[in-house]
């Protein structure tokens, strides 16, 4: 080497470069050698300390090495710690998912919500309305399967006579505009405007559902097919009078029977009515006690404190009208 001293070089960075790929300790002592060799003489003294430092590589390469199998191992178990989290990740995003789903699912029955929307934010939309229209949603989305299923079941829709009668599709469609048609964050005042007073003032399917409790406490009550549309009526009507009452609006009460009130219109049955069996019945075995009394009623009386009262019309009972029915029923065994 020209009689020139080796650079000083840290021990441990030679001998990590030295070892970094061979494994063959032998092989590097005849490697170091042989390079001394090529460079001609050179002072004892870096020869000597040269072959000082390669005796030491068996030592350093087998620290290394132990070095290198711990954090093998601790890789190992570094890897099975990512995959335990990236495991646990999916699972995470499932149940996610899963939950998404069923709060959709939910906050579809309690308001009509984009296809697009984020359930997450439109249930938090939900929960900070006033509390009047939040009570609406639920109580709406309480009944709402319950109609979809009666809609279904075959035994009701073997009356379809009744079905008919009391407009029963047609108050379904008013729930559902109601539900559908009222905007996340309404407040009860103007709950009437944006959907209830079309229930008495359009299509009338409000008239129309309270018109059906009445007709089906009053004549139905014995008809055991026709019990859960009762059921489900009534408490729909339920609902409707209390939100009703929210908005600071009272509906009149009828039953079949009752003398009807002072001032309120009157009107001549239907035959389509009087041929129904259940109501014809009833008004043969009661007519004594029914003259001028309700036995239908058209439209239902609505107001509000600082208004003036919306007439009521009620039907009342016609022996003519009623011996007329029977008579066609005689003459028409199906019926």
């Amino acid at each position: 080497m020209n009689g020139k001293p080796l650079p000083e070089i840290p021990e441990h960075k030679m001998l990590a470069a030295l070892v970094e790929d061979m494994r063959d300790v032998g092989a590097i002592r005849q490697t170091v050698v042989a390079t001394l060799d090529r460079l001609g003489a050179s002072p004892p003294s870096d020869r000597d300390r040269l072959l000082l430092l390669v005796t030491q590589i068996p030592g350093l390469f087998e620290a290394l090495r132990a070095d290198r199998e711990k954090h093998q191992w601790h890789l190992k178990d570094l890897e099975r710690d990512i995959e335990a989290l990236k495991k646990d990740k999916q699972d995470a995003i499932g149940r996610t998912d899963q939950a998404s789903k069923y709060l959709s699912n939910m906050v579809g029955l309690l308001v009509k919500a984009p296809d697009d929307a984020n359930p997450w934010t439109t249930a938090q939309s939900l929960f900070d309305e006033c509390p009047e229209t939040r009570e609406l949603r639920f109580a709406m989305a309480a009944i709402t399967p319950a109609w979809e299923r009666m809609r279904q079941d075959q035994i009701v829709r073997n009356r379809q006579d009744v079905v008919e009668m009391l407009c029963i599709d047609a108050i379904f469609d008013g729930l559902m505009e109601l539900r559908n048609g009222t905007p996340l964050g309404t407040g009860i005042d103007n709950l009437w405007g944006i959907g209830l007073s079309a229930g008495f003032n359009g299509t009338n399917w409000l008239h129309k559902l309270f018109r059906a409790e009445i007709i089906l406490n009053g004549y139905f009550s014995q008809t055991a097919e026709l019990q859960p549309l009762r059921y489900l009526i009534c408490a729909t009507s339920s609902v409707m009078r209390s939100l009703l009452f929210l908005t600071g609006r009272s509906v009149s009460r009828i039953s079949i029977g009752a003398t009807s009130p002072d001032g309120f219109g009157q009107l001549a049955p239907s035959q389509d009515f009087l041929r129904i069996p259940e109501i014809r019945s009833y008004q043969e075995k009661k007519h004594l006690n029914l003259v001028g009394k309700v036995i239908d009623v058209s439209t239902f009386g609505y107001w509000r404190s600082d208004e003036q009262p919306k007439p009521c019309k009620v039907i009342l009972f016609n022996q003519a009208a009623l011996e007329v029915a029977v008579s066609e029923a005689r003459r028409s065994p199906s019926a």
